[in-house]
Parts: structure tokens; C-alpha cells; sequence
């Protein structure tokens, strides 16, 4: 098995670790996938790209926008009490938890797809279904 993954992560031209499998970028990566399977599974990928990169380059490398963003600063009505500073955290977390969820309904419809797997295709449609009706992911809430 090591020999084997091998071939996936060294470069034998110059002896050095392979990061990565392909040079597509996400959005690349991503449209192949669309076009392999269906609108659907390219739009839940898209979002779920969306809701990490749009501000976690910012934040990871500790530009001012992203100590803003992430506090809340840059809401229309900023984050001002501890309250609201908790709830702001914890939208952080319902947005990954979404992200994540949605990648895996990605993951799962396309393996339905391709194999024909309806018990977890179902299981998967019933969890996202119940995900969304979070009351933090419904933006009457916000």
C-alpha cells in the first residue's frame, strides 16, 4: 500500500512531495464534476467553495477585512454586545456546517449517480433537508 500511494504523492522528476493530483483549480476541479454529472452537484460544490474562500484567505492571514469580518464589523449592523458577538460565532459555525454538508451531499449524489446507491442518496436528501430548517441558516433568523 505505501509503494502504491506513492504514485500519488511524490514527484519522481525532482524528488519532491506532490500537493496536489492535479493542476485544475477548485473551479476547475469543480466543472468537471458538473459536467460529469449533473447542475445540481455543480452548484452545491460552487456554494460550498464559496463559503471557505470567500473570506478565509483574508482571515487566515490576518489581514484587517478579515479580523473585521470575522467579529463582525462588517455586517450592516455590527456586532456591538457579547450577545451578538456569540450569535456572529455561531453563524461562523452554521456556515461551515453547511459547507460541509454540502460538499458531502455532493459527494453522495455523485456516487449515487455512478453506482446506484438510493438508501444513502435518501439518507443524505433527508439530512440536508433537515440542516436547512436550522433555524441560524434561515436568514429571517439573522
Amino acid at each position: 500500500m505505501t509503494k502504491e500511494g506513492k504514485k500519488f504523492t511524490e514527484d519522481k522528476n525532482n524528488n519532491t512531495y506532490l500537493k496536489s493530483w492535479t493542476n485544475l483549480s477548485v473551479d476547475k476541479r469543480i466543472e468537471v464534476i458538473g459536467n460529469e454529472f449533473n447542475k445540481k452537484i455543480l452548484e452545491s460544490l460552487h456554494w460550498a467553495r464559496f463559503m471557505v474562500y470567500r473570506h478565509s484567505s483574508e482571515i487566515l492571514h490576518g489581514t484587517l477585512f478579515g479580523a473585521l469580518y470575522f467579529s463582525g464589523q462588517t455586517l450592516p449592523n455590527k456586532v456591538d454586545s457579547v450577545e451578538k458577538y456569540i450569535e456572529n460565532i455561531a453563524q461562523h459555525h452554521m456556515m461551515i456546517l453547511l459547507c460541509g454538508n454540502l460538499s458531502l451531499y455532493s459527494v453522495i449524489q455523485s456516487f449515487h449517480l455512478k453506482y446506484g446507491f438510493m438508501y444513502i442518496k435518501k439518507a443524505s436528501d433527508e439530512t440536508f433537508r433537515k440542516i436547512n430548517e436550522i433555524p441560524f441558516l434561515k436568514s429571517e433568523n439573522k
